[in-house]
């Protein structure tokens, strides 16, 4: 199996699917989509209806799968919001048990290629801008929708957005709520109140969305990851190519944080 790859891998997490599974007596498993450190990825073909459905299995240690909060949060929240669409569809979600216990699965529309891959096939590996424009307008509405609905997503990026907002965790990362304090974001794209240990909102999630616009757009990322032993040093380093871009943060924003000076210095 692919995920036996990862770092920390235990087959007896992982459910052992099988092509050609049928599950719920009706999700015939055809081929493996994809793999991650939380999941196994599948698509299936729906034997009553004959759609094709994306079948999420989760690993069988998650204790509480938010995932699956968010989704069952999203499903109750009623709106003709245009952004909807951009979001991936929640269709169904069951148990599955396996020989080392029980899996959630959680069923979804079936998506295209991520920005990531398609960057991959454009020349020098950039977008043009008209692509680029309409890839983020539709991210933002998808975004606009989720923030009215409480839903934070915090994981935005190329690799996350296919024909609809989305990503390998799907909404695993999302957060349901209007403020939030904790460490949040893939490092390249954490915005400054994440890294200053401040109370942060859905502002964090259009912060992504700029990063996100500069690397459709460039060859090179703004920032870079730093990989120090201390996070610390790390969040150091992110806050001074910050500063050295944007200019010093304002003083009335750095009264939020309890980390300013330890970091700063």
């Amino acid at each position: 199996m692919e995920e036996e790859r990862l770092p920390f891998y235990k087959r007896e997490d992982y459910y052992p699917m099988r092509i050609g599974q049928v599950l719920q007596n009706r999700y015939q498993v055809v081929a493996k989509l994809g793999y991650g450190t939380g999941s196994t990825v599948w698509l299936s073909r729906d034997l009553i209806n004959q759609k094709y459905w994306v079948l999420k299995v989760h690993i069988n240690t998650i204790q509480r799968n938010q995932e699956l909060h968010v989704y069952r949060h999203l499903s109750g929240f009623t709106t003709d919001h245009p952004g909807r669409e951009y979001v991936r569809q929640f269709h169904d979600s069951f148990k599955l048990k396996g020989p080392h216990g029980e899996h959630d699965v959680v069923v979804m529309t079936p998506l295209g290629m991520s920005l990531r891959t398609l960057q991959e096939l454009q020349k020098d590996h950039v977008f043009q801008q008209s692509l680029t424009t309409t890839a983020l307008s539709q991210a933002l509405l998808g975004l606009n929708y989720l923030h009215e609905a409480d839903v934070i997503h915090t994981d935005l990026h190329s690799d996350n957005l296919l024909v609809a907002i989305t990503d390998n965790g799907i909404l695993s990362t999302a957060r349901i709520g209007k403020v939030h304090r904790g460490n949040a974001m893939p490092m390249v794209y954490r915005a400054p109140e994440v890294i200053l240990g401040m109370t942060w909102g859905n502002a964090v999630d259009i912060w992504s969305t700029g990063l996100l616009a500069w690397d459709l757009l460039e060859k090179e990322g703004l920032f870079r990851v730093y990989d120090h032993d201390s996070q610390e040093q790390n969040d150091a380093h992110h806050v001074a190519a910050l500063t050295a871009l944007l200019g010093p943060p304002p003083p009335e924003f750095l009264k939020r944080s309890e980390k300013d000076k330890q970091i700063l210095e």
